[in-house]
């Protein structure tokens, strides 16, 4: 049986598109579900993420810019979530933090 440890919620079905098929494609261990009644935020979809799925998609979606709220299951609370960045962004930043640290 599949137990969920936390949900991803995104504010875009195009956000929540994304982060399903990167999460899957890096073979990890999560699922579509509807967001639940006691969350109104987001789109309206979320991913659902065992125990050892949580940090790893973390991760990747920050990496690849895309935002994102990261719930417990039982009860619903909010644990972390962060912004978005395009990838432009986010390289043009990392090039400014190279030519500071010089």
């Amino acid at each position: 049986m599949y137990s969920d440890s936390a949900l991803i919620l995104f504010s875009s079905t195009r956000l929540f598109i994304r982060a399903l098929t990167l999460c899957e494609s890096a073979r990890l261990s999560v699922r579509a579900l509807s967001v639940p009644d006691a969350i109104t935020l987001g789109c309206g979809m979320c991913l659902g993420l065992t125990q050892d799925a949580i940090e790893p998609a973390c991760q990747l979606l920050q990496k690849e810019g895309i935002a994102g709220r990261l719930y417990s299951t039982h009860p619903y609370n909010l644990i972390k979530q962060w912004k978005y960045f395009s990838i432009q962004r986010k390289h043009y930043l990392e090039r400014r933090i190279k030519s500071v640290d010089r």
